[in-house]
């Protein structure tokens, strides 16, 4: 039976905290208040700042776990990122609840991409055997240890592991001042322009 996206999402957020060896404080992007609350709590703690899209899918083609990302997300998730704003699609090793195999199975082998190293441009997807966009406008991602391929008109990204994600984000202090000019306003606009279902903020010490 596929695993339902709500189980991926809240056994991720219960986990990861112990895979970074951090204190996290989660806060959801579905309301206002909610979101309100998360960035005051952010800026408060000066913790450094993480939004992570979950994805969930049970498809996998040959050795590749499929994921599905809308096009005008992944784009405008894109458009908005900035050198230092952290925004990370979030992709669990497991589908199904046949791949549960003891404690901590969802948790194992989840790997991360930062939409910063997305191509600025990013190509629309397209129908197989044409050059017409497809209709859904649905990018396929195709998951490997490490990398991902994007369709169509394929290309390869990097994807990092927990441990790698924090290893890298170390040295590096994302001020709310510095993305939103400390105004919540300005990361509401962010916000309601980008959001979709699975998206979580992380104020991370």
């Amino acid at each position: 039976m596929r695993i339902p996206e709500k189980t991926i999402e809240l056994n991720l957020c219960k986990d990861l905290p112990r895979l970074w060896k951090k204190d996290v404080l989660w806060f959801g992007l579905t309301q206002k208040q909610e979101a309100r609350a998360g960035f005051d709590a952010c800026a408060k703690i000066g913790a450094k700042l993480l939004l992570l899209q979950f994805k969930a899918s049970n498809h996998y083609v040959g050795s590749a776990h499929r994921f599905h990302g809308p096009h005008h997300q992944m784009q405008a998730l894109r458009d908005r990122v900035r050198s230092k704003r952290l925004v990370y699609y979030v992709f669990p090793a497991v589908g199904s609840t046949h791949h549960l195999k003891g404690p901590n199975s969802i948790v194992k082998g989840v790997q991360f991409l930062d939409v910063a190293s997305l191509p600025a441009i990013i190509p629309v997807p397209l129908a197989n055997g044409r050059r017409t966009p497809r209709v859904n406008m649905r990018h396929y991602i195709d998951v490997y240890t490490g990398h991902a391929v994007i369709h169509s008109d394929p290309f390869q990204v990097r994807l990092e592991s927990p441990e790698g994600l924090f290893t890298d984000l170390e040295p590096i202090k994302v001020s709310l001042a510095d993305e939103f000019e400390g105004n919540f306003r300005s990361f509401w606009r962010f916000i309601s322009e980008v959001r979709q279902r699975g998206m979580y903020g992380v104020a991370a010490v």
